[in-house]
């Protein structure tokens, strides 16, 4: 194998190649997956024609299956294989490109960029950008949104060619080392299964239409400071862990658990919640959670109405809902519907989808996370503390 130093560049590609380059990577991971079924993945690695095109890391990762032979369960990593290349195909081809310049940094983005620091993507001179579609007005965007923005079919074009082409190979770093990583934890996951307990509708890693809820949600935790990351796949699949989150002082050195769904009505709700072990040592977010925190902070309105040390302004949140609700569910219900509503269409602003979700609501789920996070840390700390005591 070729030293790593030689591939530290790697892909030596301008912006233009990506979607060839997206194309080549993929037909040689059918290639590659077609010859690990047939038991001959050694001798087709060991041909030579394999390194330089996928890079080091998904490299490795197929020479670690070396010449096994699949299992019982071969159709779920087809199917896993399959979703993960239409994430790959998702991340590197946008359908929509928006126009970027560097910005450099005022003290408040200084401070956003500190915050940013718990979950770094790579180095970079530059981390600000003003972006913006077409004729319309730029918006400040850091370099960590520009690459999640990719999620959303949304890419960025630069004045500098060089900037496009470094900005390119990063995307392209990213979402290769991503599948590389993703490819190994589907093996962990196969390997776990007992064939005789396997479900035939299982699924494995979702398809990239399937995760727009969780995602939209991550940018939402994201606007401010970079406080949350997508789990891998052996997290989301084994331990129902969708996302890590940070928060400084929170003294959890992966982060703590959260759980995302779009459920709303409280039986799916409860059978979701019963299905993970520990749950209250996970931030389950979801419309029906959001809206009963609602409830919570407004019963210490009532008792603390001279208080000045909630959270936000609870009246700016009635505010931006079309409809009053009148309980927990029909509140629960109302934030699933502008939720699901921001995704509607295609996005129109480089930051996603995001932006059309109000901002009361945005303040609301970010102020909730933070919240559960320490709540279910200290209960994950009260368990261990316990468990060493015995």
């Amino acid at each position: 194998m070729e030293s790593e130093e030689q591939y530290a560049e790697w892909p030596l590609i301008e912006y233009t190649d990506v979607p060839n380059f997206c194309r080549q990577i993929c037909e040689a991971v059918v290639e590659l997956e077609r010859a690990y079924e047939a038991g001959q993945l050694s001798s087709l690695l060991a041909s030579g024609t394999f390194e330089e095109a996928l890079g080091s890391s998904l490299y490795r990762t197929y020479s670690k299956l070396g010449d096994n032979t699949p299992g019982p369960l071969q159709m779920l990593r087809v199917d896993a294989v399959s979703a993960l290349l239409a994430q790959l195909r998702n991340d590197l081809v946008p359908s929509r490109s928006a126009h970027a310049k560097v910005r450099m940094p005022s003290a408040g983005d200084a401070s956003r960029a500190e915050s940013r620091s718990y979950y770094p993507l790579s180095a970079s001179p530059y981390e600000f950008f003003d972006a913006r579609f077409d004729d319309e007005s730029y918006i400040s965007i850091h370099i960590d949104q520009m690459l999640d923005a990719r999620f959303w079919g949304i890419g960025f074009s630069f004045e500098a060619p060089d900037l496009c082409n470094e900005f390119a190979r990063r995307v392209v770093r990213i979402a290769v080392g991503r599948l590389a990583n993703d490819l190994l934890g589907l093996q962990k996951i196969i390997d776990r299964f007992n064939p005789k307990t396997q479900k035939q509708e299982l699924k494995i890693v979702p398809y990239p239409v399937d995760r727009r809820f969780e995602h939209l949600m991550l940018d939402v935790l994201n606007e401010e400071g970079r406080h949350a990351r997508v789990a891998p796949i052996v997290e989301d699949f084994l331990e129902k862990t969708d996302l890590r989150v940070r928060y400084a002082g929170l003294q959890r050195k992966l982060g703590s658990r959260v759980q995302v769904t779009s459920v709303a009505e409280p039986e799916l709700h409860k059978a979701k919640l019963g299905a993970i072990k520990l749950a209250e040592e996970f931030v389950f977010l979801s419309p029906l959670s959001l809206a009963e925190y609602v409830v919570s902070l407004q019963g210490r309105t009532r008792v603390n109405q001279n208080s000045d040390a909630l959270p936000f302004e609870l009246a700016s949140l009635w505010d931006c809902l079309d409809e009053k609700p009148m309980d927990v569910l029909q509140l629960a219900s109302e934030l699933k519907r502008v939720m699901l509503q921001a995704m509607s269409g295609p996005p129109n602003s480089p930051l996603g989808p995001m932006v059309r979700v109000p901002h009361p609501l945005r303040h609301l789920i970010r102020h909730f996370v933070e919240t559960h996070a320490f709540t279910s840390t200290a209960r994950l700390r009260e368990r261990q503390s316990n468990y060493r005591r015995q």
